[in-house]
């Protein structure tokens, strides 16, 4: 729970809305909140089709992560790759803003950092997430450029 209050808190900070879910009984018109338990879930459920809206696994699992970009065990993400200090600040510019994982966001967003050092990151993250088989040659040099100077 409380790596949870933190991640929200995070993203607060870096003025990132957080995708926080209403409780159910807060969800939905109040005409279903009127409904006994039970009554009307069959209209609750949804169509067939909501299957095919779940995000592939891999926007939030990296398949391969680059084992020169893993975290090593006596670094830090908050003081590698956050606003939280100065040294992080400077390491996010390191890295190169990219098209986002979703085809529904556009323009270019900044890569994500966790996602490639770590191999994983949340659900509805507003940063790139790139597969390192697909990336180019000359981002994937930048990026690995990027991950030497932050970790010396």
């Amino acid at each position: 729970m409380k790596d949870g209050i933190d991640r929200v808190m995070r993203d607060i900070h870096h003025g990132i809305t957080p995708n926080l879910p209403l409780p159910s009984m807060l969800s939905g018109d109040a005409e279903e909140r009127n409904e006994p338990s039970g009554a009307g879930t069959k209209a609750k459920q949804s169509p067939a089709g909501d299957k095919d809206k779940t995000p592939p696994d891999w926007w939030i699992t990296n398949p391969k992560v680059v084992s020169a970009w893993a975290l090593p065990d006596d670094k830090s993400m908050k003081d590698l790759f956050t606003s939280f200090s100065p040294q992080g600040k400077e390491n996010i510019k390191l890295f190169p803003q990219l098209p986002h994982h979703n085809p529904a966001v556009s323009g270019k967003k900044s890569l994500c950092i966790k996602y490639q050092c770590k191999g994983k990151c949340r659900a509805g993250c507003p940063q790139a997430h790139l597969k390192p088989a697909v990336m180019a040659a000359d981002v994937k040099a930048q990026i690995a450029s990027a991950f030497k100077k932050a970790y010396t």
